[in-house]
């Protein structure tokens, strides 16, 4: 059975999607949108949330995106902050523990802010 994806990308003027399908044959091109935040007001008042969840909305009563389905977000480089860690190896139930530790330690803000 074939499985699909979407791919997302958040920019500062549009998001970008495409739906991906692949199997043991190889990955196929679905579908493809590309939604202008300037339909949602962007450079008219509204700001780049607003805007982008407009957008993110449209995209997905547009597209049939239903809860469930796999989705993987990219974030424009403007809006992030990118590191290379090495964690050492921990029992499962440390985890989440380990990376919150090590993200103190690696972003200059607070987490609560971030």
């Amino acid at each position: 059975m074939a499985k699909t994806a979407w791919g997302i990308e958040l920019g500062t003027s549009s998001v970008k999607a495409v739906k991906l399908g692949g199997d043991r044959g190889g990955v196929s091109l679905e579908d493809v949108a590309i939604i202008s935040l300037a339909e949602f007001g962007l450079g008219a008042g509204t700001t780049i949330q607003d805007a982008t969840a407009g957008a993110l909305n449209e995209l997905r009563s547009s597209k049939g995106i239903k809860k469930g389905e796999e989705v993987f977000v990219s974030i424009s480089g403007q809006n992030t902050l990118g590191r290379i860690i090495s964690l050492p190896p921990v029992p499962k139930e440390r985890v989440r523990e380990t990376i919150e530790n090590e993200a103190r330690s690696q972003i200059p803000i607070k987490l609560e802010d971030a």
